[in-house]
């Protein structure tokens, strides 16, 4: 049996604290106009995709703001980022399926490889450990 496509995906939201924020303190890539200007944005989006003919492969590579509350100005509106991270083959070939297991692990090193790569330390720490309760 061939597998024809094959996709790694990976979107993360990151609520940011409430109040005015700058990106830069949680996010390694976003938007930067010349001009020194406060860059205070609205809203922002972007999108990269990055060739790894090392790995046969497209990174994808796309970020933006979210608000809670579009009604409200940007520096009362609780707002996130989404960071949407997705990796797939170049040239789509039939993939045996036993060698379905080994690509996707490659494809998750490297979205991880690019998530840690585009958030801060201090970004990580919104990041709170869960605690699962099993009856």
């Amino acid at each position: 049996m061939l597998l024809s496509l094959i996709q790694s995906w990976a979107i993360n939201r990151i609520v940011l604290p409430e109040g005015r924020n700058r990106y830069e303190d949680f996010l390694n890539v976003y938007p930067q106009i010349p001009g020194g200007r406060d860059q205070a944005w609205a809203s922002w989006a972007q999108r990269v995709e990055i060739v790894r003919e090392d790995l046969n492969a497209v990174v994808t590579f796309q970020a933006g703001t979210h608000h809670e509350m579009p009604e409200l100005e940007a520096q009362f509106a609780r707002s996130s980022v989404i960071l949407d991270i997705s990796y797939a083959p170049i040239v789509h070939h039939h993939l045996p399926l036993e060698r379905v297991k080994p690509w996707l692990e490659k494809a998750h090193a490297e979205i991880e490889n690019l998530f840690f790569q585009s958030v801060t330390e201090r970004c990580l720490k919104l990041f709170e450990p869960v605690e699962v309760k099993t009856s």
